[in-house]
């Protein structure tokens, strides 16, 4: 293990083994201990900017991942000295983390995320902390999610999600719904009810009335689908 002196407490998101092994892949460049005190700080603001997304440790990270965090660093850098200066030195400290992820397998350059991953990634994160959720249940989950945020589209994000309606959640399920079988709609209701759960705790919506009240009304919406849908499998 490499001396705690020159582990950043501020890596709290990036596991112990990982920051072990970014120190010990310095040293054996001939890095200084003091060098690796400063690129460890430095790597500690993209670290931050990770955990603000909700990045899953572990997750592999991509070019998307490093350009998201240098367009968003600048307006919430606490640097009092030359913006410029401190921006350069983050971006070296970056780029040597990156390229000892990319030697453990932790960084694909050539990866394009899809526009709803880091939401996915943060509601899989929240079942297994909060649900206590099992890696076949996240599995699944992870499954039915994908098809419906893929049918959100570009308002696949925190943002978008703030104007959805429960008309709109009732629209998917029902075209869903016609699609599939019983089990694959009860598992899709019991998706998206967890995650409508999740995206209430994160702030994404909100309860109350009017088009941003998904939370309150959802069950009003899952009520007329499951009506419908009741009609449907019992109309032969």
């Amino acid at each position: 293990m490499v001396s705690p002196d020159l582990v950043s407490p501020d890596l709290v998101m990036v596991s112990p083994d990982l920051v072990d092994g970014f120190c010990a892949w310095l040293l054996r460049r001939g890095f200084s201990r003091q060098t690796i005190r400063m690129h460890l700080s430095n790597v500690s603001h993209f670290n931050e900017h990770l955990v603000r997304q909700r990045t899953v440790t572990g997750q592999l990270l991509c070019s998307t991942d490093v350009a998201e965090f240098f367009a968003a660093y600048p307006s919430w850098c606490r640097c009092r000295r030359s913006l410029r200066a401190h921006l350069l030195r983050v971006r070296h400290s970056v780029s040597r983390f990156v390229k000892y992820l990319g030697e453990m397998g932790l960084f694909d350059p050539l990866l394009e995320r899809e526009i709803h991953q880091p939401l996915l990634d943060a509601y899989l994160a929240w079942m297994a902390r909060y649900q206590h959720a099992a890696a076949g249940t996240l599995e699944l989950r992870a499954q039915y999610l994908t098809a419906f945020l893929r049918w959100l589209g570009t308002e696949a994000t925190p943002q978008g999600l703030a104007t959805l309606t429960p008309d709109a959640v009732e629209a998917f399920f029902l075209a869903y719904a016609q699609k599939v079988g019983a089990a694959a709609r009860r598992s899709m209701q019991s998706t998206l009810r967890t995650f409508f759960r999740f995206c209430l705790y994160q702030g994404h919506i909100v309860s109350g009335r009017g088009a941003q009240g998904v939370g309150s009304n959802l069950v009003r919406a899952w009520g007329r689908a499951w009506g419908q849908i009741f009609i449907l499998d019992n109309s032969g």
